[in-house]
């Protein structure tokens, strides 16, 4: 009986050693970051939900607004990467330790009034932040893999294009090890994963549904694009200057005489559309564009420890708090920036604790 006891205690307590260190791995650290995200999104939409269906006459009629705090930015940073993926990308505010004092002021005005303030680039059509001096969006250096048919036709002036991220239909050479356990087709989302040198498959369609039409090279040409060849061609096209000018155009398919919406291309560099477009560009420039007003739905904002004092969030409903906070000082200073004169109803503060739960054999 006692080697019976002791055998069951030593398995417990490999299980429990394994267990402690799974724990402490990237794992499961994901796995609490979704639950909390999970359930902050399930909150807010109750809260939202019970405005909506509310008759009371003392109700309380303020748009559910949330701030997620944490004092570890990587923390919430994760846990709002999980906000974003569960489809809520524009109704996220998020100011953090790196951003400038008119990011702030950009990001608060956003989630108090629930408008965004942007200008349109002249040459992308993207649509960037009021604040922003030169166009954000990023854009793709390519050379197009030319078949060599086509290279002994010579149909092409040149094989070099600039591409926005949504014309990557898919990567052709990429290793797994690079996806770290993420499945190829997030290489088309996300930058982090490209590098140069890669083999993509891309769109080339035109007019893209998505996309806004592209100029002639007629229009480049008064935009200073010969200056700008020359430019790249001094730097051997190793420099930061190309325009973003028309697509080749669509190849005919031998087989059955149907237009190719797609070729494969070399991606050289990638970088913000204002890089690109330097001091050769001759157009309008994003500062000379008016202000556009868009009206949106944001109630949630992600809010670094560092950047939690002086803010007035008076009209905020939701305090989520991603770990305990023991010195009180410190919780009486994240609380005050919403319940403090003006505020014109109750804040609902939460420490969102997680918990491993085991199945009913392990707590058998």
């Amino acid at each position: 009986q006692q080697d019976r006891v002791s055998s069951v205690a030593a398995i417990a307590g490999c299980v429990a050693s394994k267990l402690d260190n799974y724990l402490h791995t990237p794992e499961f650290q994901s796995l609490v970051d979704t639950s909390q995200a999970e359930y902050i999104v399930r909150t807010m939409r109750d809260a939202r939900k019970k405005l909506h269906c509310s008759e009371e006459s003392n109700a309380d009629v303020r748009p559910p607004k949330a701030v997620v705090y944490s004092s570890n930015s990587n923390v919430l940073l994760s846990v709002m990467e999980q906000i974003y993926r569960l489809g809520l990308e524009e109704n996220i505010a998020e100011i953090y330790e790196s951003s400038s004092i008119a990011d702030i002021s950009q990001e608060l005005f956003r989630f108090r009034y629930d408008i965004k303030e942007s200008r349109v680039c002249p040459i992308c059509s993207f649509e960037n932040d009021v604040t922003a001096k030169k166009c954000t969006n990023t854009l793709i250096e390519v050379e197009v893999v030319m078949p060599q048919q086509q290279q002994a036709q010579q149909e092409f002036q040149q094989h070099r294009y600039l591409i926005e991220q949504q014309r990557i239909v898919q990567p052709l050479d990429v290793p797994l090890e690079r996806m770290n356990g993420e499945p190829m087709t997030a290489y088309v989302k996300s930058r982090k994963y490209w590098k140069s040198g890669d083999t993509i498959r891309m769109n080339i369609v035109e007019p893209h549904p998505l996309l806004s039409k592209r100029q002639s090279e007629e229009h480049w040409d008064r935009m200073g694009s010969n200056d700008c060849r020359k430019r790249a061609l001094a730097d051997r096209y190793l420099g930061r200057d190309w325009y973003f000018g028309p697509l080749c155009p669509p190849a005919v398919e031998a087989n059955n005489g149907e237009m190719n919406e797609t070729c494969v291309a070399r991606l050289v560099k990638f970088q913000s559309c204002g890089a690109f477009h330097g001091s050769w560009y001759r157009g309008t420039k994003l500062l000379e564009m008016s202000v556009q007003r868009t009206k949106q739905d944001v109630f949630f904002l992600g809010l670094d420890a560092e950047l939690g004092q002086g803010l007035d969030l008076s009209f905020v409903t939701n305090i989520f708090l991603l770990e305990p906070i023991e010195d009180a000082a410190t919780l009486e200073q994240i609380t005050s920036r919403a319940h403090r004169l003006g505020a014109t109803g109750p804040v609902l503060v939460e420490t969102i604790h997680a918990f491993f739960h085991l199945s009913e054999k392990m707590e058998l």
